[in-house]
């Protein structure tokens, strides 16, 4: 298929100004270095489950068009930067790849003409897409999301009999090279376990965390979808894997050194983002500035051996399942 032009920029500023004042659980920027970031993790995902997304049987037998069916379609919830949209869109040209988020990515200027952007609150639910979606995929959401089991919900009234729900989540708590939890320590215990990494992970941590509940709601999506019940999912599956902040293990391929130094660049990149939100959240300019360079020395120069843990979630719609209630 061919290409076609896409919104150019975020949104007009009025209804951005009046989306932010709206939405605010989410403390992260939707500006251009952040888009940046965020194609950059897009690019670390890949790689850490070799693809796309998971459940790899069930998303392409979804996905794969059929006589008298109407076009497959697949939501990207949150779609940030658009990377998954787009690759997702060029991955499968047959299939409606549409992306959701408060605000319109700054896409490159041309993308597959099977590719769009909607730009709306996700907490308004999903009234025009009822068992009319094949793929759900929503990386990363948690935070902006005030009621998670309710979200759940609305993704399973979307999908049609037989689709796919995806989920990824970065664990805020940071392991050490025994994957253990890594204890917050105070910078001036002198206690060789402080980090100065961990300290700005759990600092975004509280920020996140003062905005609502929704970025505790990540480690239990596994157990509230069990609890929706086998007669809505037919498969749920968890994975969780440990990913090395930069190349600190010995004898590591190749692709787990690129991995790993993606996840070291990611972390770097959120250690700037974080810089500006503490200056403006009190946080003397001196403090930030030596927390931040402190953190960037551990992860350059791989002073601290810690890992940073993903949770890969998927589920399958019951392909017998009842009507929507909403019908």
């Amino acid at each position: 298929m061919g290409d076609s032009l896409v919104p150019s920029g975020i949104a007009a500023s009025g209804a951005v100004d009046q989306l932010r004042a709206k939405h605010h659980l989410y403390i992260l920027p939707a500006d251009e270095p952040e888009h940046q970031r965020l194609d950059l993790q897009q690019e670390l995902l890949t790689r850490i489950r070799h693809g796309l997304f998971l459940c790899k049987e069930g998303v392409r037998r979804t996905l794969n068009p059929k006589a008298g069916v109407s076009r497959p379609v697949a939501l990207d919830l949150g779609c940030g930067s658009g990377f998954w949209t787009v690759e997702m869109a060029k991955q499968f040209p047959e299939v409606e790849v549409v992306g959701i988020d408060l605000f319109i990515p700054d896409v490159p200027a041309r993308v597959p003409s099977n590719c769009r952007f909607e730009q709306y609150d996700l907490n308004d639910g999903l009234p025009h897409y009822r068992a009319s979606v094949n793929v759900v995929h929503a990386s990363c959401v948690a935070q902006g999301i005030m009621d998670f089991p309710w979200f759940m919900d609305q993704v399973w009234e979307a999908l049609r009999p037989g689709g796919v729900f995806l989920t990824v989540s970065g664990d805020m708590q940071m392991y050490d090279e025994n994957k253990q939890p890594w204890t917050v320590a105070e910078e001036d215990d002198g206690e060789s376990s402080f980090s100065y990494h961990v300290l700005l992970m759990t600092e975004l941590w509280k920020a996140m965390k003062s905005k609502g509940p929704g970025i505790l709601s990540y480690p239990n999506i596994s157990r509230w979808l069990q609890d929706m019940g086998r007669e809505k999912w037919e498969d749920i599956g968890l994975w969780n894997t440990y990913v090395p902040i930069g190349p600190w293990k010995e004898d590591m391929t190749e692709h787990e050194k690129h991995t790993s130094d993606l996840m070291r660049q990611n972390m770097l990149k959120i250690h700037q983002v974080l810089r500006s939100s503490l200056h403006a959240s009190g946080v003397p300019e001196e403090t930030t500035q030596r927390w931040t360079n402190g953190a960037g020395d551990e992860l350059l120069k791989l002073q601290k051996r810690m890992y940073c843990h993903w949770l890969f979630n998927w589920a399958v719609k019951v392909d017998g399942a009842a009507p929507s209630r909403y019908d």
